[in-house]
């Protein structure tokens, strides 16, 4: 497939994740005080009995607790309704009475719960990750713009958007009055494990090509992946038909498979770390560590409700998942753009940083407002002044405010960058300052290397001693035009690397600095190809300076020598003058 149609899909999917997690956000918040995603107020597993559910756990005073079912209670759903059976496995809409079978013992009787909402307290605490879902989409989002050329950038996009639709499709998250629905987001959420399979894929295309046991181990992996899809598939199939058991397709067993996936893709990653050397391991850190983090941490959450017996815990196994999905989006984030894993330039600058917290800012004033106005139980007037003195501090404090974002950006999130553009920068201020043509080549390598990570060499013309046919199609534009040629556009021409920065003196081209591929394989962003044009602009005119000054010292050393002959000539003359005068 093309890289616009890789680029299409995974935008794609990036979007529908992102839409998923502001669906969620408004199921949490969209009827205010009261959430749409119902509880029961307890915890549910898998029994020893076939078709009955385990009560594990108990809120106390909300809707279990009210219908009196305790711990220990079986509950026998198959009298129930297919829409009734998927919510008794996950969640009910709020205020939606649902009755079933309640076994204690050999007593059994009908209970009816009316699931209430989520207390403002757990729905705060549960609420960041959602946000971090929707990080998530938005990180792999610049990812499959940026980088769907690249394999393993690809594949990485392709395991966060995964895990993320995975997790927001959880039967805990998710709820609806209508079969279809539920039915549709369980079958997406049984794919959903392909995450694992992703991040061994992504393993194997580090240090390549992987060793016999590193491919064994991912062949063992896709294998139990595939396990873990056909168990969710067959849980659906029983909750509608009732013809295979569901509850067999829920307990702990159930889930070895996806456990052992991740201890394969585990294995996978340390082999694919410790094969590779160098730049690639740091990418191979930072690529497979995180999005192993967020499955395994996701997974655990989850697994963990089939034996956890207290319903607090139940409810901080999902707490801690919410801080690392927050978490882990800001650190890959903060890797990307201080490690320059990702070409963050093109899409995430100072104006955009800038605007969102100007935003963050306003909302903040607004928040300040509506709080004041709502303790004071203000009227018009004092509404009004309220209102004047928000405005006041706003524009007071956004100047100081900016000049704070300001050196945030540049020491925290744009700190390598930063340092490396102004060490070029600096140089090129210094190449005219080097008198010593042999030393301001070597430095100007070594400073463009040690900024850039990339391979550099400098090709001059000013000597007559190039190897470069003049007619070189990338030399013609660069002499032409005065302007950085791209040399992947020039196939044919003698110059090798990524990018060639013409060297100026006097309107002529004295030479080119030409810069290879990055160590980490990015393309070199505006900023820092203007900072390496100003570097080739300094060289090429220190060059011409030398250049001038040398013949221009040649040029006094002939006169001199132009002279001294010429008098030795006049008193050549003189003596043979005074030789032919006769005798007086």
């Amino acid at each position: 497939m093309k890289v616009a149609g890789w680029r299409t899909i995974l935008l794609v999917l990036c979007c529908a994740s992102a839409f998923y997690a502001a669906t969620d956000i408004y199921l949490s918040h969209g009827g205010g005080p009261t959430t749409i995603i119902g509880q029961w107020g307890d915890t549910v597993a898998a029994s020893s009995v076939p078709y009955h559910l385990e009560v594990l756990s108990i809120d106390p005073g909300h809707g279990a607790d009210i219908a009196g079912v305790r711990p220990g209670d079986l509950i026998d759903f198959r009298p129930n309704t297919p829409l009734e059976r998927f919510w008794l496995f996950g969640q009910p809409p709020t205020g939606r009475p649902v009755t079933f079978l309640d076994e204690r013992g050999a007593n059994g009787r009908e209970a009816t719960i009316v699931p209430q909402s989520t207390t403002p307290v757990r729905n705060l605490l549960l609420t960041p990750i959602f946000f971090g879902y929707l990080w998530i989409a938005l990180f792999a989002a610049v990812i499959a713009w940026r980088r769907s050329d690249d394999v393993q950038m690809r594949t990485l996009c392709l395991l966060l958007v995964t895990y993320a639709i995975w997790e927001q499709t959880q039967d805990h998250f998710v709820t609806s009055t209508s079969l279809w629905v539920l039915v549709a987001l369980a079958t997406i959420n049984s794919l959903g494990a392909l995450a694992i399979a992703l991040w061994t894929a992504c393993a194997g295309s580090f240090a390549s090509p992987p060793s016999s046991a590193r491919r064994g181990a991912q062949w063992i992996c896709f294998g139990l992946v595939a396990v873990a899809v056909a168990v969710g598939l067959l849980r659906i199939y029983g909750l509608v038909t009732l013809r295979v058991d569901p509850v067999t397709f829920y307990s702990m067993a159930a889930g070895l498979p996806t456990v052992l996936a991740c201890g394969a893709a585990l294995v996978c990653t340390a082999l694919a770390i410790g094969a590779a050397h160098g730049a690639e391991q740091q990418r191979a850190i930072w690529s497979l560590v995180p999005g192993g983090v967020l499955i395994i941490v996701g997974f655990v959450a989850e697994y963990s409700q089939s034996f956890v017996t207290s319903y607090d815990l139940a409810w901080g196994m999902y707490y801690i998942a919410s801080a690392v999905n927050v978490i882990t989006p800001m650190v890959l984030t903060y890797v990307a753009l201080n490690r320059r894993l990702l070409d963050i330039g093109f899409v995430l600058n100072r104006a955009a940083v800038f605007a969102i917290v100007s935003t963050a800012l306003i909302l903040a004033f607004v928040l300040v407002e509506w709080v004041a106005n709502e303790w004071f139980s203000t009227n018009h007037t004092t509404s009004a002044v309220v209102g004047m003195i928000v405005a006041l501090g706003l524009g007071l404090s956004i100047r100081y405010v900016h000049r704070f974002v300001d050196r945030f950006v540049d020491r925290v999130l744009f700190r390598k960058r930063y340092e490396a553009e102004a060490a070029l920068r600096r140089f090129a201020h210094e190449a005219g300052f080097i008198t010593d043509r042999a030393t301001l080549l070597a430095r100007t390598v070594t400073t463009v290397k040690s900024s850039t990570g990339a391979e550099a060499a400098i090709f001059t013309f000013d000597d007559g001693e190039a190897a470069i046919d003049e007619n070189d199609p990338a030399l013609v534009s660069l002499r032409a035009w005065h302007r950085p040629v791209d040399l992947d556009r020039y196939p044919e021409s003698a110059l090798r690397g990524q990018s060639a920065f013409p060297m100026v003196a006097r309107g002529q081209l004295v030479g080119t600095l030409v810069c290879g591929t990055k160590a980490d394989s990015e393309v070199y962003a505006p900023d820092e190809a203007e900072a390496l044009q100003r570097v080739a602009d300094g060289v090429g005119s220190a060059l011409g300076v030398l250049g001038h000054t040398h013949a221009g010292s040649n040029g006094s050393l002939n006169g001199v020598i132009a002279d001294l002959r010429a008098a030795i000539e006049e008193l050549r003359g003189l003596r043979r003058g005074s030789l032919d005068m006769p005798a007086s």
